[in-house]
């Protein structure tokens, strides 16, 4: 069995940097502090609120509702729901209820999908980490079963604690799905899986459009697989979110922001 001064010192230094995380969180949340643990301790339980769900949910019944005014105008600007993605989001929404048999899919439902995006996260960020050291260090290619194992443990403990990973969850906010689609396309990438890249990206893209500067990038550096496959699938949404929802929101958001 493989001691501890036999470890590559990669896996000896993340180690020793998890515990010591850990340990400062212990100190902290011991003087009365909110800290990571706690958030990844309310992960571990499954207790979020609705941060983002009910901003979602009230514009996806707006839209719903045929009414004439823009949503944003209303939505935003008229009742303050602080409801800040572009309408390709509600897209998620109508799945979610579609699958769940529900008209507005409910904080219930809503929750454990994100909570499966933060479990994902946490797998994927692992492995990721796991994959580019056998990549960059040749002598972990023939690492112990054991040394893969740990370092896996360790990339996935540093990710549940974690600030704005765990926090995002406890919150009920759509970001922990952003967050596990980006950690997706950066393992498919890694991976040399470009075509997989651009979908994930493309898909994160449908909440976070600024996530739509590394298709600048890649188009750059002329990498097509990946352009293709987040075009291909950018545009349909996209197109399918204009028919479903209209054009006025976007104009009206255009107003609205030239006169702040």
């Amino acid at each position: 069995m493989k001691t501890w001064a036999g470890l590559h010192p990669l896996t000896r230094g993340l180690t020793l940097t998890a515990l010591g995380i850990v340990a400062l969180n212990v100190a902290l949340a011991l003087a009365g502090y909110n800290t990571a643990l706690h958030h990844a301790a309310a992960f571990l339980l499954g207790s979020a609120h609705q941060d983002s769900w009910e901003p979602m949910r009230q514009a996806l019944a707006y839209v719903r509702s045929g009414a004439p005014e823009p949503l944003y105008d209303v939505v935003f600007f008229q009742r303050g729901t602080i409801f800040t993605y572009p309408t390709t989001s509600l897209l998620f929404m109508e799945l979610a209820g579609r699958l769940t048999g529900q008209p507005l899919a409910a904080n219930g439902a809503l929750n454990v999908v994100s909570w499966l995006a933060v479990a994902a996260t946490l797998a994927v960020v692992a492995r990721m980490l796991t994959e580019s050291a056998r990549v960059h260090l040749p002598e972990l290619r023939t690492a112990s079963a054991l040394e893969r194992w740990l370092l896996w443990l360790v990339g996935a403990s540093l990710t549940l604690v974690f600030y704005p990973v765990v926090k995002a969850f406890t919150l009920g906010q759509v970001q922990t799905v952003v967050t596990e689609l980006v950690a997706g396309g950066a393992l498919a990438w890694v991976r040399r899986r470009e075509r997989w890249a651009g979908v994930l990206l493309a898909l994160a893209c449908l909440f976070k459009p600024q996530v739509g500067l590394l298709v600048v990038w890649a188009a750059l550096r002329r990498r097509w697989r990946f352009t293709g496959a987040w075009l291909a699938v950018v545009l349909p949404l996209g197109l399918w979110s204009v028919a479903r929802y209209g054009v006025a929101d976007r104009k009206s958001t255009r107003l609205n922001s030239s006169h702040t």
